[in-house]
């Protein structure tokens, strides 16, 4: 029963902030279920509320032709990298998860303190592909999938709405790639349908509710808002 709570309240705080900034629920997810169960695990009951939270994410919004025809080989790239090296999860996540908690806290602090990024087109064919494949390795050691994919997108000149909607299409990618990772080896095999099921339940839960608490923020609230999550965030996972 205590597990049970733990499972609905992880991912109904983690939902809450995806809804709110558009991610922050693989980390708070991952950080709360790792008090009662090996990373792998918490991995395996996050992944599906993760997919399918990301996937109506992604799907909401009038831009998705145009990201997938402007992002389609960085997000090839975040998959593919993330199914070759997944088997790092259970081998290096601590050390991954504390290098993610410095730089989302680096990331943010710098960004609240200097103008947006833009890079110009040239800059971004350049760098998107190291920025896929640099997600899909942080996402194989660690289980998220925010680094470096959130300032790369934030900086290709994208607005609140559409910038949503990309982080949604990034992380769909690399929700599915780890679950077909954690699939292959065999790390679903005795997590409950259960869980999985109170996992899904109250990430949409909390979701809906922090996306209400986000209706009628401006451009710049929104940004600040999102920066401090950043830092919390890393914060919450040096601290973990």
């Amino acid at each position: 029963m205590l597990d049970l709570l733990l499972v609905a309240f992880a991912l109904g705080l983690a939902g809450f902030a995806k809804g709110l900034v558009g991610l922050g629920l693989p980390p708070i997810a991952m950080g709360l279920l790792v008090l009662a169960m090996s990373p792998v695990q918490a991995a395996a009951t996050m992944v599906v509320p993760a997919l399918l939270t990301n996937l109506l994410q992604a799907m909401r919004g009038a831009w998705l032709r145009l990201l997938v025809t402007r992002l389609w080989f960085v997000l090839l790239l975040t998959g593919a990298t993330t199914v070759v090296f997944a088997g790092a999860l259970s081998s290096w996540a601590d050390l991954a998860i504390t290098i993610l908690g410095i730089l989302l806290v680096a990331y943010g602090a710098y960004s609240l303190r200097t103008p947006a990024l833009t890079l110009s087109r040239n800059a971004e064919h350049w760098l998107g592909p190291l920025s896929g494949t640099a997600t899909g390795l942080i996402t194989a050691f660690t289980g998220v999938s925010s680094m470096p994919s959130v300032p790369f997108l934030q900086s290709i000149g994208l607005s609140r709405d559409a910038f949503i909607q990309a982080m949604g299409l990034s992380f769909t990618v690399s929700a599915v790639a780890l679950i077909a990772a954690l699939g292959l080896s065999g790390s679903f095999e005795g997590i409950r349908g259960l869980d999985i099921g109170i996992a899904t339940l109250s990430a949409f839960i909390g979701m809906a509710a922090g996306a209400r608490l986000r209706q009628g923020m401006d451009e710049a609230l929104f940004r600040r808002i999102f920066l401090w999550g950043l830092i919390a965030l890393g914060l919450y996972l040096l601290v973990r």
